[in-house]
């Protein structure tokens, strides 16, 4: 078992050498053979001209993007598969959730990636010296909040993004463009934060894009990139009087930054790859390859704190719980919704109970038992199907809009997640567990509205079952859809194609006559035929002592006495969706 203390490690030196990276689609190479170092406890950056390939600079140092076209190794304490458990990194569009407050967002971070072995307590104590360090005792319990509702500002948020990855005690830090969007004021804070970081231990890598002059000041050391090329690589003091050594004139800039970034763009054949800090040092330095190494610091900073290196991460089990417990708060403070869902579950079933009042619980007209055939009259065995299939629609057109909406908002921050080492698993099974209160309740509405008025030839608890598992059904469906369309397009594409389901259920084109086309088997892979049948079986057979239940069935195409086996299948069929 590991010991945690002070003497673990306080920070990261990337050294990298011929490093270039090639996008697979395509065949594009956007970093060309780079090479340089990256001190430990310094504040690094990235700056290039748009287009110039700093966006995919933090991705492959951070362990995120894997398609390299050289060698990136390390040593025996940082294993390439590694690396997301040991280094931080905060998108330009860092995505967190609304309902949720800061403190909870970090102590979420810090229960899923710290090590399995502290206690509550501890990893408590760590969250609260990293909101000391952002200064944000004032803020902490605040809800984050959203465009659509008052939340955090645009800096706040950005420093709540960065918490989220203290809380996880990375050895580096990886940020994608952190000052965008931000006042100049709010710019300067940040930097200078990152800036206080490095030097209670962190190595901080940031891309940016034409920094003020007071940021250009902060920063320790910068690599220059031009369409993916190496302009320049060493500290931030020397690379004013590297530039003059290549002619150009610096009496009256403002902001040497500006003008930096103005001669690479401008006169880039006249530069070439420049590494100021190993200049010279590769023909004394054997270690120094081409592959990557990433050493250790022992040094015990002061007032730092302790620094927890994340190597055994929560358990699969106590991940799935954290996020239950996340999405569970998530839906208890988006009452309005919870409602409006519970509401529309409950007029859809008002409204077919209503359109099937009229029959008075007659559900089905068949033939007559013997003796009294020819008493018949108007045989219509197929309104058990026809009301399987307006539950079925009713169920997709209330449903669909909810299960989209529970991971249609959330893409960006799952995918976030995954990259930092959460299980995609627990995250999905979390959700999904949390929608069965939800999703209950709201069958549960439907189903009393719908009996109540409609009267059916079936118990409540056996509509309640064919009711809830469809819920179900549509609510993985229309997730699935979520992951495949856009945001905006996901309520569409899930209602069109719930509907598309709900049709295939046997009653127009009639199952009958889908088995003189020899297609019986493709609408047996829809769970709307199962849920029809399931109604057939339960009206057919409680009107058996009066009508020819066999060959009524025939007439339709369903079979009878399978009502186990057709819920089965709805469950099958829902969970295979969310599988």
């Amino acid at each position: 078992m590991s010991k945690w203390s002070r003497d673990n490690l306080q920070g990261l030196t990337f050294e990298y050498s011929d490093l270039s990276y090639t996008i697979p689609r395509g065949n594009v190479e956007v970093l060309h053979s780079m090479s340089g170092i990256i001190q430990q406890e310094t504040l690094h950056a990235i700056m290039g001209a748009s287009g110039a390939g700093k966006c995919k600079f933090s991705p492959v140092f951070g362990g995120i993007t894997a398609n390299l076209s050289s060698y990136m190794k390390s040593s025996d304490i940082l294993k390439t598969t590694s690396r997301k458990n040991y280094i931080g990194y905060v998108a330009q569009n860092d995505a967190l959730l609304p309902e949720l407050t800061v403190r909870e967002t970090m102590m979420h971070s810090a229960c899923v990636r710290l090590p399995r072995l502290l206690s509550d307590a501890q990893r408590s104590r760590h969250v609260d010296r990293i909101i000391r360090c952002l200064g944000w005792e004032h803020v902490q319990h605040n809800i984050i909040g959203d465009f659509e509702s008052h939340g955090l500002s645009g800096g706040e948020y950005k420093r709540a993004s960065i918490g989220v990855e203290l809380a996880a005690a990375p050895l580096a830090l990886f940020l994608d463009e952190p000052t965008s969007g931000l006042d100049s004021t709010s710019a300067l804070t940040l930097i200078r934060l990152l800036r206080k970081l490095t030097r209670a231990g962190m190595t901080i890598v940031v891309i940016l894009h034409q920094p003020r002059k007071e940021i250009f000041n902060c920063l320790d050391s910068l690599t220059l990139l031009h369409q993916g090329r190496q302009m320049y690589q060493g500290s931030r003091d020397n690379v004013r009087s590297h530039f003059e050594r290549l002619g150009h004139d610096f009496a009256g800039a403002s902001n040497t930054a500006d003008l930096i970034l103005d001669i690479i763009s401008s006169e880039q054949k006249t530069l070439t790859s420049t590494n100021e800090e190993a200049k010279g040092e590769e023909s004394t330095n054997d270690e120094f390859r081409a592959t990557s190494r990433w050493t250790r610091c022992n040094n015990d900073v002061s007032n730092s704190g302790t620094k927890f290196l994340p190597l055994c991460r929560a358990s699969w089990i106590t991940q799935f719980w954290l996020c239950l417990v996340r999405s569970l708060k998530q839906q208890q403070r988006r009452a309005s919704s919870f409602y409006l869902e519970i509401g529309v579950g409950g007029i859809a079933g008002l409204i077919i109970g209503l359109s099937l009042y009229s029959y008075k619980g007659q559900h089905m007209q068949g033939i007559y038992l013997s003796p009294f055939e020819r008493l018949s009259s108007s045989a219509n065995p197929n309104t058990p199907a026809m009301i399987g299939l307006m539950v079925c629609m009713a169920i997709g057109l209330a449903a669909s809009p909810s299960g989209v909406k529970t991971f249609g908002e959330e893409n960006i921050l799952q995918c976030k997640e995954a990259s930092s080492g959460h299980s995609q698993s627990a995250y999905y099974l979390g959700k999904v567990v949390s929608t069965f209160p939800r999703l209950a309740i709201s069958a549960l509405h439907f189903t009393s509205f719908y009996t109540i008025l409609a009267t059916p030839r079936m118990t409540y608890w056996e509509n309640f079952s064919i009711i809830v598992l469809y819920f179900y059904t549509i609510y993985g469906l229309a997730s699935c859809c979520s992951f495949i369309v856009s945001r905006q397009d996901g309520p569409l594409m899930a209602v069109i194609l719930c509907l598309i389901v709900s049709v295939l259920g046997g009653y127009g084109p009639s199952l009958y006559v889908v088995k003189q086309w020899h297609l019986e088997w493709l609408w047996r892979m829809f769970p709307g035929t199962w849920a029809s049948e399931a109604y057939v079986d339960r009206t057919f057979r409680r009107s058996a002592y009066l009508y020819n239940i066999n060959g009524a069935a025939q007439a339709t195409g369903f079979s009878l006495g399978r009502y186990h086996l057709d819920i089965s299948m709805i469950l099958f069929w829902g969970r295979s969706i969310e599988s």
